[in-house]
């Protein structure tokens, strides 16, 4: 079995128990705990809106909390303001920003396609569909391949060679990630409260900076009129409103795309008066020419944010993961082996050929 996902963000998978609701609702999120600025894993490390009878050992009651404390007027609990708790943003950081995580652990799918047995809705232990066998007994989970096609560089997940001049682009599977050190780039290290070492692959709304490890190409600042400035994201851009998140990377579109007014479809759109002052702020380089320049009202690059809770899941796969950047190498020369998803298809394939040896 061969499975593909493809996102230009990140997983967005909300539980359906306990209060997972929460995330879709009106209601202002809360707002967490000092500890969660520090280190998501502190025990301390919980929600404002948290009813606790004993605070964890070592810990300061919600209620006496510097952050917790400071409830604004017709509220229960220290909440985000409005600014700051967009509905597009409600799946990220959700530990440090909330107290608590509401999206399913990606163990959940890993484990789907891994243990012969698996706990159905009411918590029992019966046989995974996928592995119970015929007359020669039960399937291996070697036989399920899963190309993961998200938002990265390219650069994060290719062979050494492929970022050499000349040389055609060769995917790493999740086994060649992992003896490569690739992963602490992409995802980082959760246990740890470490980031990715590669700036391109923070999720965050304010401005990054540093440099890709693997090709040392820099951020560069939002003030940049070049969507060319560096070959991964082109540039950061200004995010005023706290509603999206920084480039992974971004793709040159093979037709420029014309926004309508008011088009929330187009990124480059005006608004419904066909004013483009929105556009002028963010300066996002999806919008400027190639040559260079102001933003326009044409889309000319699209994009993808970085797609980190399903690099975690193909990372928990190992071998049995083909990762790929959903931003193409190149989309000019149709007959190049590197041409669009190409190489993220020959991964796949690869995978599947060692399954049937």
């Amino acid at each position: 079995m061969a499975i593909v996902i493809l996102s230009d963000e990140s997983d967005c998978s909300i539980r359906d128990d306990g209060v997972g609701w929460f995330v879709g609702s009106s209601n202002r999120m809360p707002r967490s705990t000092a500890a969660c600025e520090v280190d998501v894993n502190d025990p301390c490390c919980r929600s404002c809106a948290l009813n606790e009878a004993t605070p964890p050992a070592g810990c300061s009651a919600v209620r006496d909390d510097a952050i917790c404390k400071n409830v604004p007027a017709g509220q229960t609990y220290a909440a985000w303001d409005q600014v700051h708790d967009s509905l597009n943003m409600r799946c990220f950081d959700q530990q440090r920003r909330f107290g608590f995580d509401l999206l399913y652990p990606v163990e959940r799918y890993s484990d789907a396609l891994s243990n012969p047995k698996i706990r159905n809705r009411n918590q029992q232990l019966v046989d995974n569909p996928l592995f119970v066998g015929g007359d020669n007994g039960p399937r291996s989970a070697t036989l399920i391949s899963v190309s993961v096609i998200v938002g990265a560089p390219w650069q994060d997940l290719a062979t050494t060679d492929s970022l050499s001049p000349g040389h055609g682009l060769e995917y790493l599977d999740g086994a060649g990630l992992e003896s490569n050190a690739r992963w602490p780039l992409l995802i980082g290290d959760r246990a740890h409260n470490q980031p990715p070492t590669d700036p391109f692959m923070i999720e965050s709304s304010n401005q990054r900076t540093g440099k890709n490890p693997l090709t040392q190409s820099p951020i560069v600042a939002a003030s940049s009129t070049d969507p060319l400035a560096n070959p991964i994201n082109g540039h950061e851009q200004n995010i005023p409103q706290f509603d999206e998140l920084q480039y992974a990377c971004i793709f040159p579109l093979t037709t420029p795309k014309p926004c309508m007014n008011g088009d929330a479809f187009c990124d480059c759109s005006p608004d419904s008066r066909g004013k483009l002052d929105a556009v002028q702020v963010a300066n996002s380089p999806l919008c400027q020419p190639p040559t260079g320049g102001a933003v326009t009202t044409t889309q000319y690059y699209a994009k993808a944010y970085p797609g980190t809770r399903e690099l975690r899941f193909a990372r928990l796969l190992g071998g049995r993961a083909a990762p790929a950047s959903i931003c193409p190498k190149t989309l000019t020369d149709t007959s190049s082996p590197d041409y669009a998803y190409n190489p993220a298809f020959d991964a796949l394939l690869g995978r599947i050929a060692k399954t049937l040896k």
